[in-house]
């Protein structure tokens, strides 16, 4: 790596979204990189992050991009917008553009684009989960398909997906690193930490039926009976039935159901020692990943890259999903057991500095890039 013909690579990493969980990849992906070839990152002027990417030292390039659907049926209308884009584009004309979370202006864009620069781009949820926007992604998906040269699955789960649903384009397996790190602190106390407070539970996240929320609450208020100072915190706004959330409530759970500040989030997370994962679907998961990076221990069921994540009996344990009575039994295994969770923790901490390291996984990513890079066009520099 960082030979004089790396450096001479440029990407351009385009993120035209909002969201915060993406910008988060987003960023921690182009520092990795920019370690390895000359990185240009197109954003958003409504990204959440851009005090994050000036500490990065790369050239960013910000849009006015959309805000709503109002906005973003204009914007095609009159495709100036767009025009920006692809026009910038074709100015820095880079060898590959890295695209980590394809907007609905994405086709439009690489229509207007010389052909000699291949285009990569992830795809998170190669199947849209059962929630409130899976019919608009589904509209998307059939009028308005990505067109990309190589598609990108972040976890052996959504790239045997991916290889199945789009099999024509490249397909680079990835993963999704660990962040929101602690920093500055001594691992085995942290460890030691989580382990004098196995009894506490936390989930992190919108609540929407599929994350199984109401199986957790279920599963919590059994376990409470055979083991009564166990605890049980939810965190994220999203609907949560009135019985479940009675029934937390009864069982002197804690609720915080609305949107918090990374601080409030991460503040509860800390004061816990097990984060609880009871999807009934999944492809990868941001707050497994959160986990890995501040070494806490995860009950996760055993569904989508939730189980290459959690790993059973390394840094977490895996249940089947929809199951009240195993969650429960998990529960207990390590509300009564904390030298497994103080194991667990390290474990968690020794994932996240390794193959779910940024730097490895940017690495890897970077020799895929040059692969598809000669692949289409021979060579670069």
């Amino acid at each position: 790596m960082n030979s004089s013909l790396d450096r001479q690579m440029k990407i351009v990493i385009i993120y035209l979204g909002s969201s915060e969980g993406l910008g988060e990849y987003t960023c921690e992906i182009a520092k990795g990189l920019s370690k390895n070839c000359t990185i240009i990152a197109y954003l958003s002027k409504r990204n959440p992050l851009l005090y994050k990417w000036e500490s990065i030292g790369i050239t960013i390039r910000l849009f006015d991009t959309y805000n709503g659907f109002k906005s973003l049926a204009l914007s095609f209308l009159t495709q100036n917008k767009i025009k920006k884009v692809a026009t910038a584009l074709n100015r820095d004309a880079p060898n590959l553009i890295f695209d980590t979370m394809p907007s609905p202006w994405q086709r439009s864009i690489k229509n207007k684009l010389s052909p000699d620069i291949p285009w990569t781009a992830i795809i998170h949820d190669p199947i849209p989960h059962p929630d409130r926007w899976k019919l608009l992604v589904k509209i998307n998906e059939t009028f308005n398909p990505i067109k990309a040269d190589a598609l990108i699955g972040i976890s052996k789960y959504s790239a045997s997906l991916i290889s199945n649903i789009h099999p024509k384009p490249s397909l680079i397996e990835s993963k999704h690193g660990a962040y929101k790190f602690i920093t500055n602190v001594n691992k085995d106390e942290i460890a030691n930490y989580h382990a004098t407070n196995n009894n506490k539970f936390i989930f992190i996240g919108r609540i929407e039926a599929y994350k199984g929320v109401e199986i957790l609450i279920s599963a919590f208020e059994q376990a409470k009976k055979e083991k009564p100072d166990i605890e049980l915190t939810i965190v994220g706004r999203g609907p949560l039935d009135k019985t479940a959330k009675e029934t937390l409530l009864n069982n002197q759970g804690k609720l915080l159901n609305e949107w918090v500040s990374d601080e409030i989030m991460l503040s509860e997370l800390d004061n816990h020692g097990v984060m609880v994962l009871p999807y009934l679907s999944a492809t990868q998961s941001g707050p497994a990943s959160i986990a890995l990076a501040r070494g806490i221990p995860c009950i996760a069921t055993n569904v989508g890259a939730l189980p290459e994540q959690i790993q059973n009996g390394k840094n977490g344990l895996i249940i089947e999903p929809n199951n009240i009575k195993h969650l429960s039994e998990a529960m207990l295994n390590l509300a009564s057991n904390p030298s497994a969770v103080a194991k667990m923790s390290r474990e968690a901490f020794k994932l996240a500095e390794t193959e779910y390291s940024w730097d490895v996984i940017a690495n890897k990513l970077f020799l895929d890039f040059e692969t598809i890079i000669v692949k289409t066009k021979g060579t670069y520099g």
